[in-house]
């Protein structure tokens, strides 16, 4: 990650003055996505810092299970926490199975039915892991 005094002194692009409200809403909307974007590559070579470190908790190679909720470091000026949420459950339909005993069976109401539950099925992502950082008082 660069340090402070590098990424002061990179290059300043100058933005034009917007002469219209809209396009400075464009000019406003132009800035705010490069931040993020940039924000988040930055977040990302920390996050991977901060594990190789120790900070943080490899939750790819070790997750934790849905409920975990605790502190992962606690410094002189930083506190860093990790909750665990459920994961979400999917629903999928294999449709060319489903086609093929459809046509098959005839197609009635109570046994459309009776196939789409035979042949829908729950399948698990992956829990997410949320970590929040704020200043110790």
């Amino acid at each position: 990650m660069p340090s402070a005094k590098a990424r002061a002194s990179a290059t300043v692009v100058k933005l034009p003055r917007s002469r219209t409200p809209k396009e400075a809403a464009a000019l406003a909307y132009y800035v705010g996505a490069t931040k993020a974007r940039e924000g988040e590559a930055e977040k990302q070579l920390a996050h991977k810092a901060a594990v190789a470190l120790g900070v943080l908790p490899d939750h790819r190679a070790n997750p934790e299970p849905p409920g975990t909720d605790r502190t992962v470091y606690q410094g002189r000026e930083v506190l860093i926490t990790m909750t665990v949420v459920s994961p979400t459950v999917r629903l999928i339909l294999n449709v060319s199975e489903f086609t093929a005993a459809l046509v098959k069976a005839g197609v009635k109401p109570a046994l459309l039915a009776k196939l789409e539950r035979k042949h829908t099925h729950e399948v698990a992502t992956a829990a997410a892991h949320i970590f929040q950082a704020g200043l110790v008082a």
